[in-house]
């Protein structure tokens, strides 16, 4: 049977590998070191650990997905200030609501969860205030990761919504020579050629969302989704086998920090080309449709996940024993905090930026307020 490109790598897509890993990030901040009753072990090996312990690709695959769908949404801006307002904005209003409403929700009910935001290395009013920016993890080069530690990422991605003007002028002025020098950037940067935390995550992240980028100004998923299609069952087992591979490899040198990237950048591409594929091959499954409905809360989710696992209720996620069920209830959780916040943060956005602004204000002046009121 004959199969054609059905589809572009439009938004479903994306969200069905942003679903993909969103879930693997769950494995790897809930279940890297501990075995649990539940959960498959083969040759001694206990699978969902090693979903936990290679987990961090799911950054990748975060990173080539926003290089990828900002170098294809470059045309809907009429300039760079538009560029700048709507993706910052898109970040920061729903950034400062779950941090406002987690923050109180800690105050009244989990004070000892709350003592982080109060903690080294900076004061009291540092630690606030650098949080809010997103950068805590850069300023200073302190590698202060904030008082939710996966919130690290916010300022990365900053950074990179900062650069991108540049790099996309960069990439379709020169796009052999920056071809060239994202391959050369990943295949020889290492993590101790720079002792400052921003340029040295920079240099280090920064071939991933390259790759996106590349992947968009290229078409190289539709152009090799079409060569693929004429076989599509020999062309599934194929690229998953390597994906398997591949994190099997990366597994048992996941203490290379510079070896891991490297290969988080083939899992990353490896990973969003057999979902396009199966997009292309097959009609939509139920497991597609969970997929595109936790992808579309994915950032929320990133956001939340963390006062559930480690911070305000770890003792009853925990008490689950077994991973697939705290994976699942995490989600669920997530989930209950998230569709609220993403329509609230979605109707403020409809307003004018003055709106945005003052409201913005008021987030921060209660966080404020209710970190004194609580200390």
């Amino acid at each position: 049977m004959e199969y054609g490109i059905k589809k572009t790598f439009d938004i479903h897509i994306s969200n069905q590998c942003k679903g993909i890993a969103i879930i693997w990030m769950m494995f790897h901040h809930l279940v890297p070191y501990t075995e649990f009753s539940g959960g498959p072990v083969l040759c001694g090996i206990y699978l969902p650990g090693v979903l936990g312990l290679t987990g961090k690709a799911c950054v990748g695959i975060f990173l080539v997905l926003s290089g990828y769908g900002l170098y294809k949404s470059q045309n809907h801006y009429n300039s760079i200030f538009q560029f700048y307002s709507k993706r910052l904005k898109k970040i920061y209003l729903t950034y400062w609501i779950i941090f406002d409403l987690f923050t109180v929700i800690g105050i009244l009910f989990f004070s000892g969860s709350f003592l982080y935001l109060t903690a080294d290395p900076f004061t009291r009013l540092e630690n606030l205030l650098y949080s809010l920016s997103g950068m805590q993890y850069f300023i200073k080069n302190s590698g202060y990761m904030g008082y939710n530690s996966a919130w690290w990422y916010i300022g990365l991605c900053v950074l990179l919504y900062l650069l991108f003007p540049v790099l996309q002028k960069l990439l379709d002025k020169y796009p052999r020579c920056f071809l060239g020098g994202a391959i050369l950037l990943c295949i020889f940067w290492r993590e101790q050629y720079c002792s400052f935390i921003m340029i040295r995550k920079l240099l280090q992240y920064l071939p991933l969302f390259a790759a996106g980028m590349l992947s968009a100004h290229y078409r190289i998923f539709e152009r090799a989704g079409e060569k693929l299609a004429k076989k599509p069952k020999s062309s599934t087992a194929v690229i998953a086998g390597i994906l398997i591979i591949c994190i099997i490899v990366k597994y048992y040198v996941r203490n290379n920090v510079d070896i891991c990237l490297q290969l988080d950048c083939i899992i990353s591409l490896l990973l969003l080309l057999e979902v396009y594929h199966l997009n292309n091959v097959s009609e939509g499954h139920t497991t597609a449709k969970i997929l595109t409905v936790l992808g579309s809360y994915s950032f929320e989710i990133y956001l939340i996940h963390l006062f559930i696992t480690n911070m305000y209720t770890t003792m009853y996620i925990y008490s689950i024993n077994d991973a697939f069920w705290m994976v699942v209830v995490t989600l669920c959780a997530s989930l209950l905090f998230a569709v609220p916040i993403q329509k609230l943060t979605s109707f403020l956005s409809t307003r004018k930026a003055l709106l945005n602004f003052a409201l913005s204000g008021l987030l921060a002046a209660g966080i404020l307020l209710s970190v004194y009121a609580g200390c």
